[in-house]
């Protein structure tokens, strides 16, 4: 598995299963685990509400690197 799959799985999971963070919470924790931007993690934590809407078909939409 490359690593933006990976990375994607992984934040997907996170977006689906993690109900109890707030924003702030989640987008620290994309930035310090997942060693990625504040760009790239707000736009993450922005798919948020859909993914808690839709957890069984959300797909998360493709972030920039910067």
């Amino acid at each position: 598995m490359t690593k933006l799959k990976s990375e994607n799985k992984w934040v997907e999971s996170t977006l689906v299963n993690d109900e109890f963070s707030t924003d702030n919470e989640m987008r620290r924790y994309f930035m310090e685990e997942g060693k990625m931007t504040k760009t790239k993690a707000d736009c993450y934590v922005k798919q948020r509400d859909k993914a808690l809407l839709h957890p069984l078909t959300f797909k998360l939409k493709k972030c920039s690197k910067k």
